[in-house]
This record gives C-alpha cells, sequence and structure tokens, in this order.
C-alpha cells in the first residue's frame, strides 16, 4: 500500500508560520511596553513645554511670539527628542508585528494551496490509485 508522501514544503510553512506566530506574541508584548513608554514621556514633554511656556511668557521683558517659541524650544529640547524616540521605537515595533502578520498571512496561503494541490493528486485518495497493493 502506498502512503503519502511526507510534505515537507508544507511542514516548513507550518514551522515558518509557528516562529512568525512566536515573534509576533513576543513583539507584542514589546509594543505594550514601548507604547506605555511613549505616553508617559510624551504627556511629560507636553507637561514641561507648558510649565516652560508660562515662565517665560510671564518673565519680566517682552518679547516677539517667535522668540518666545525658540526659547521654550531651547528648553525644552531633550524632553522632546525622548518622546519623539520612543514613539520612533513604538512605530519600530508596529512594523515589524505588521511584517510577521504578513509571514503568516502569506504561509496560510501556501498551506491552503498546497492542500488543494494535494487534494487534486491521486495520493488524496489512495483507493483510486492504481499502484496500491490490494
Amino acid at each position: 500500500m502506498l502512503t503519502p508522501p511526507c510534505n515537507t514544503q508544507a511542514n516548513e510553512y507550518i514551522d515558518k508560520m509557528f516562529a512568525a506566530l512566536a515573534t509576533l506574541g513576543t513583539l507584542n508584548e514589546l509594543y505594550r511596553v514601548e507604547l506605555d513608554d511613549s505616553i508617559n514621556k510624551s504627556a511629560a514633554f507636553k507637561l514641561l513645554y507648558a510649565t516652560v511656556l508660562i515662565e517665560e511668557s510671564t518673565a519680566a521683558e517682552k518679547v516677539t511670539v517667535d522668540k518666545l517659541k525658540a526659547k521654550v524650544t531651547g528648553r525644552v529640547n531633550v524632553a522632546e527628542k525622548v518622546a519623539d524616540i520612543a514613539e520612533a521605537l513604538c512605530k519600530g515595533t508596529r512594523e515589524a508585528m505588521d511584517l510577521q502578520r504578513e509571514i503568516i498571512g502569506v504561509c496560510q496561503s501556501a498551506l491552503a494551496y498546497s492542500r488543494a494541490e494535494f487534494g487534486s493528486t491521486p495520493n488524496a485518495d489512495p483507493i483510486w490509485n492504481t499502484n496500491h497493493v490490494t
């Protein structure tokens, strides 16, 4: 009796899909942490900006709006960079998650195609295979 050959290509897709799922789970947790960090750093920057703006605008000297913005930006630029970096890390992780989802989708499509191809071969129904021994 003939047995269907092992479909190593399908097994490779399954392995890749499980690896992508594991990576996606890790990235998901990392994204949660990075998103929380990004939100906190952005809020800290905005609070600092508002505080410095009030301090600079109530100073004894009167300046133009552009000079006021320049003074405020000069004092808060480090906090802004920290918030921007945290946001960029978050976006990078989200893009890596999207890549893993695409890999999973491609593997699912390849496995569905493989299953359809296997269904149309004599190995799908060994009874109709003329090479089997009775």
